[in-house]
């Protein structure tokens, strides 16, 4: 009986489907992993032919599953629906329509949740990512399964009918009465971090310690266990503790939205209960393995939400390691969580913060007693007991004490990005191999370490130089040479709350800007400069008013020459004032001409350079482009940058038309994204995003 159970439910083997998800999931990053997930499968073929078989069934299971996922869509900005949740910061509500979820915008919001309303208004279109390494939103909401977005004009309440979301909303409507340590109910109860203060939050993102606001799986488990031994001294039985603790688990993944932690932590302690009842003796690792699958194959997207991957991930790693965690003490213990908890995490938060800091498993040791301790349980008993909130209050005091002093003494942090996405697979195969012996040896791990290091010498080990028109507000030009030679920035774009131009320069491995040049004083040019200067090292900037130092003269920077032109004549107007440069390298010339227009385009007398790509002046304004000008560089190549849906309507059609008459291969930021030309072994490469 028990080989029959380990043959037809995997008893012990669950790992490898698994494994074949995640292949699966990472093919939509990387072809390359085509390469690893052949290896894969002949080795499961040595091993078992049977597992072989099982596991390639739930690969192409789960892969048409992801291929042939459809969320629905709304039609129009007029419909019906519930409300599900309210959030009057964010003047938006969550609509549950006959077709989709919806997330509607408002500004005034007078709803409440399990309201049934009309909603009229314009449907908002989700542009796919076009910044390099760009968070992808459409797909987020796609993992929540809403499939519309509607800015409103008006809403209607029909009528009030009962929803299970309503529970949450009582919560909230509860914790409205706390004063500063609501914050952190709201964290540590509801998984919403949004009412932290702007410097805590911060301050725990730069230390590295933001998970421990998440409700996190050991937040469930430290509750469950506690709510298992209340419910013994009341004399239940063993019967109706796992009732009622079942019960509890599920309320509380509704009062905290469905959180993946929450719904990961719920069901794997509720299986594990009623396997106690069933013939099947899977252990944990393999419940966590079935958990894993079963909410993949409900929502194929899981794997976009962040929560779900890190607790995942954690809890895999804990499991395999549980042997060497049980090897000392409580201290030594906590250490050793942390410290794994800081690996298998890393690659995941460096995709946030493009940065690591080197003591962010000390902190993590001393604030994780901190918080699992007095913090949180003190916060649970406040929930209950309204009259300690005082002492809440000064225990939260104390704590963002220590956060100030911790930020002001340790202040350093290690700039880290796993671009491109193989080194995330090849430093999960060297943690996991780590991890998986029988008695942990940190000399194991020393292959972690030896692919961080690859990791951080990623930009001087890249052979290839790059210009990157990245699709901002306004121009914004990367000149990226090989080994980090030198790296050059044209211009900024307009800054966005998201900082996105920052955020890509930083995941492409830009850690030094050798020299920034503002073509003139336009925020479109330069507005994103302030938020490039406090996270990137720039060397050198020079702007319009360095023209008389630097016109007529070369820069030289690794394989670039830079030339800068004269300004010939008087020109009232900004966009004539701009920079005009030249940069050089290999076979490649490129004109560089800011937002000049037409009176400083017939300055030009003549262009001794052999021009083969011209960046378009002013976003190909109407006002640029002449056919003068045009004739004075004849280039091959021409890159319009210009953002979509610009209130100009940039660029203008008759410009557009005139370069392609003059034969020119015309590139638009506009309809293909960021623009990336690639150039290696004398030969060029050209990439968009998306």
């Amino acid at each position: 009986m028990r080989r029959l159970n380990r043959l037809l439910f995997l008893e012990g083997q669950t790992h490898f489907i698994a494994i074949a998800i995640v292949l699966v999931i990472l093919l939509k990053y990387s072809w390359m992993v085509w390469g690893f997930i052949g290896l894969y499968f002949i080795w499961l073929w040595r091993v078992s032919k049977y597992v072989f078989c099982v596991v390639l069934i739930c690969f192409l299971g789960y892969g048409a599953r992801l291929y042939w996922h459809h969320v629905g869509a709304l039609d129009e900005g007029i419909f019906q629906g519930t409300v599900l949740a309210v959030d009057t910061e964010k003047s938006q509500l969550m609509v549950r329509s006959d077709e989709t979820k919806v997330l509607v915008y408002q500004d005034t919001v007078d709803v409440r949740v399990g309201d049934f309303i009309q909603v009229e208004g314009m449907l908002r279109g989700l542009e796919k990512p076009s910044m390099p390494y760009q968070f992808d939103y459409p797909r987020y909401l796609e993992s929540l399964g809403i499939g519309s977005v509607v800015i409103a004009d008006s809403v209607t309440v029909i009528e009030h009918r009962f929803s299970v979301y309503q529970v949450r909303q009582h919560v909230k409507d509860y914790l409205e009465r706390f004063g500063k340590s609501k914050a952190y109910l709201e964290a540590f109860i509801l998984g919403d971090r949004s009412g932290f203060d702007a410097g805590v939050s911060e301050r725990v993102e730069r230390l590295g310690v933001a998970h421990l606001f998440a409700i996190s799986g050991l937040h469930v488990t430290l509750i469950s266990a506690s709510l298992y031994k209340l419910f013994g001294l009341f004399k239940f039985s063993n019967g109706l503790r796992d009732v009622a603790l079942s019960l509890f688990l599920f309320v509380y993944m509704i009062v905290a939205s469905f959180t993946a932690s929450i719904v990961r932590a719920g069901i794997f302690i509720i299986i594990l209960m009623w396997l106690k009842r069933t013939p099947l003796k899977y252990s944990a690792f393999d419940v966590l393995v079935l958990v894993f699958l079963g909410l993949l194959l409900f929502n194929p997207l899981y794997y976009v939400q962040m929560g779900f991957v890190l607790t995942f991930l954690v809890t895999f790693c804990l499991l395999l390691s549980r042997k060497f965690l049980s090897e000392d003490g409580a201290l030594m213990a906590s250490f050793k969580v942390s410290f794994i908890a800081f690996l298998v995490t890393l690659p995941l938060i460096v995709s946030f913060q493009n940065a690591v800091h080197p003591l962010t498993v000390f902190f993590n040791v001393a604030l994780v007693f901190y918080t699992m301790f007095l913090l949180l349980p003190l916060s649970y008993l406040t929930f209950l007991f309204p009259f300690l909130e005082s002492v809440l209050s000064s225990v939260i005091l104390v704590f963002e004490v220590i956060l100030e002093l911790l930020s002001q003494l340790f202040p350093w942090r290690i700039p880290l990005a796993f671009t491109p996405v193989g080194w995330v697979l090849i430093y999960y195969l060297a943690l996991f191999y780590g991890l998986s012996s029988e008695r942990l040896r940190f000399k194991r791990l020393k292959w972690v370490f030896i692919v961080l290091i690859g990791v951080y010498l990623t930009p001087y080990l890249d052979v290839r130089q790059k210009v990157v028109f990245f699709h901002v507000h306004g121009d914004s030009i990367l000149l990226k040479d090989a080994h980090d030679r030198c790296n050059i920035l044209i211009d900024t774009g307009s800054e966005d709350r998201h900082h996105q131009l920052r955020d890509s320069l930083q995941k492409m491995h830009i850690r030094r800007l050798d020299y920034v040049f503002i073509s003139h004083w336009h925020e479109d040019h330069y507005g994103a400069y302030d938020s490039l200067a406090r996270e990137i090292s720039i060397v050198n900037l020079y702007t319009r008013e360095d023209q008389a130092l630097l016109e007529e003269q070369w820069i030289e920077c690794g394989a670039f020459s830079i030339y800068i032109f004269a300004l010939e004549g008087s020109f009232s107007r900004e966009n004539d004032l701009s920079l005009v440069k030249v940069v050089k390298f290999g076979d490649e010339t490129i004109l560089f001409t800011g937002d000049i227009e037409g009176p400083r385009e017939f300055s030009f007398e003549h262009i001794e350079f052999n021009i083969t790509m011209l960046k378009v002046a002013h976003h190909g304004s109407i006002t640029s482009s002449n056919q003068y000008f045009l004739d004075l560089i004849n280039p091959h190549d021409a890159v319009i940058s210009a953002h979509r849906n610009n209130r100009f309507d940039h660029p203008h059609q008759a410009v557009v038309q005139r370069l392609e008459e003059n034969g020119m291969q015309v590139h638009r930021t506009d309809l293909e994204g960021t623009i990336r030309f690639v150039y290696y072994f004398d030969t060029r490469r050209k990439k968009t995003i998306p």
